[in-house]
């Protein structure tokens, strides 16, 4: 049987949906500094490298008064709020907040920032993504994946302004460039001009340089 929701579910869902963007963008215009986005995954391993990593760059961008974003859960998500609410405590003016979803980490509570939970994963991408002047995306799975994909498809359709994106791992995102490279160019499947849209690096400051660059040669 065919799942059809029903007009009325539908017409409740884009309200909603509205109704948390108008909200969401509410909140962002608060956002003076220009905006970073963080993505990582929620699942570590036990003393994770990329924790430290996400700590230190999310630092690092604070400190010199960017807004650090991410999508509000655990894992390299958490570690970066907490590097850019460290950062405003030793007196930076960068400020850090989380967008969420309802219901998903319902039962974790950030520790290092305000987070704003959208009403779907539509709205909440929407937010992450519209108002960063850059992207930093550390390891993780599915969701960042997705997150890393869809990013880099709207820019290639130029709905969203293209701007850098910093793989952090060299090793850990070796597979997928090669993948990209050896099977998706290789068949013409992707176009090879597609492979600079993103840069990938082990380097912190050299991360930061790329995201400082851009922002100030815009």
């Amino acid at each position: 049987m065919i799942y059809k929701p029903s007009r009325w579910s539908v017409c409740k869902q884009v309200v909603k949906n509205a109704y948390s963007w108008m909200r969401g963008s509410f909140v962002m215009h608060k956002l003076a500094q220009p905006v970073v986005t963080i993505f990582g995954g929620t699942r570590p391993r036990k003393e994770d490298p990329f924790v430290e990593q996400a700590y230190a760059l999310a630092y690092l961008l604070a400190k010199n008064n960017y807004a650090v974003l991410t999508g509000g859960g655990p894992g390299m998500m958490q570690a970066a709020n907490c590097g850019a609410a460290q950062a405003r405590h030793d007196g930076a003016k960068g400020i850090t907040l989380g967008i969420g979803v309802r219901g998903i980490d319902a039962s974790f509570k950030n520790p290092c920032a305000k987070v704003y939970n959208a009403s779907s994963f539509f709205v909440r991408k929407w937010l992450l993504t519209n108002y960063s002047c850059g992207f930093i995306i550390f390891p993780g799975g599915i969701g960042t994946a997705d997150e890393l994909f869809d990013t880099l498809n709207i820019m290639k359709h130029r709905v969203l302004s293209r701007v850098p994106m910093v793989l952090i791992g060299t090793e850990y995102w070796q597979p997928l460039i090669d993948w990209l490279s050896n099977s998706g160019v290789k068949d013409g499947f992707i176009k090879p001009e597609y492979l600079d849209a993103f840069y990938v690096t082990d380097s912190l400051e050299e991360a930061f340089q790329i995201i400082d660059e851009n922002t100030k040669g815009r």
